[in-house]
Formats: structure tokens, C-alpha cells, sequence
């Protein structure tokens, strides 16, 4: 496919342009009724720039919301990117194997045992965790590459 027309990535018009977009995702993915709530709260689908977290209490209902995802992609003609995307199983029978049955834009989206997001590793376990290990090693190098050394 050609690409005979869009926009620039870091472009001014950029996130106003992606926001609109992600907005009505969401709102399509909020009106199907499915996805989490928390005391009557929508939480199914939570978006940070261009970063989206699905959440579901099946792996049947999470097919679908990627069901959502990708007739509103096809609307919009925009792609999710698949290779990016990743599934991640919490919950009491997070050991059983997953298989990589679950689907979007006809391409297998992959189960993990860890996953990046927003710079935090979310672990796949019983119950949600998260591992900061890598952001504490970080902020000890910088710590220490700012800190005088005094010789004696």
C-alpha cells in the first residue's frame, strides 16, 4: 500500500490528530459493554499517547474488544502494529499455557510472561505486579554519575 498523504510523526498537529482517532476507539470500545469497570467506572481500555491497555476478564472477551480495535482501525484506516502488541494473563490461573489464539487484523497477537509499559515491567502472576528493579538501577547510575567523588 502506498501512502499518498499524512501526517509527520512529532508534528504539531500530530497528537491532536492521533487523539481524535484513539478518542473514538475508546469510546467504541466503552459503548460495546465490554472490558473492566471498577464501581461503575470504565477501565477496559486505558490510553497514554499512543500506548493502549486493554483489560478483560476473559481471554472470549478480549477477542473481542481486538475484534473492536480492528473494525475501527479499518474505519479509520489506520494498523495496529501486531508485532507490538503484547498479551499478558494475571489472574488465579495465570500458569496454565496460553496458546497464541487470539487475533488482530488477522495476525496471532503473542502471550508474555512480562511486558514494558510506560517504562514499568507488569508482570503475568497471580495477582497484578509490577517490576521496578530496572528504574531503580537507573536512577542509581544517574544518581551516581552526578554525585562528586571526593579522593583521598
Amino acid at each position: 500500500m502506498i501512502v499518498k498523504s499524512g501526517i509527520r510523526q512529532g508534528g504539531i498537529l500530530s497528537r491532536l490528530l492521533f487523539n481524535i482517532y484513539i478518542d473514538s476507539l475508546i469510546i467504541g470500545l466503552k459503548s460495546s459493554g465490554l472490558g473492566c469497570h471498577l464501581r461503575g467506572l470504565y477501565v477496559g481500555c486505558i490510553a497514554y499517547a499512543d500506548d493502549l491497555l486493554l483489560l478483560s476478564g476473559s481471554v472470549t472477551l478480549l477477542q473481542k474488544m481486538l475484534n473492536v480495535c480492528s473494525d475501527h482501525a479499518d474505519q479509520l484506516d489506520i494498523r495496529f502494529n501486531t508485532k507490538k502488541s503484547c498479551l499478558l494473563h494475571i489472574g488465579n490461573s495465570f500458569t496454565k499455557k496460553m496458546e497464541n489464539y487470539l487475533q488482530m487484523n488477522g495476525q496471532d497477537v503473542c502471550w508474555f510472561d512480562k511486558i514494558k509499559y510506560l517504562g514499568v515491567y507488569i508482570v503475568s502472576g497471580k495477582s497484578f505486579t509490577v517490576d521496578v528493579s530496572n528504574r531503580i538501577r537507573k536512577f542509581y547510575a544517574s544518581a551516581n554519575a552526578i554525585t562528586p567523588h571526593t579522593v583521598v
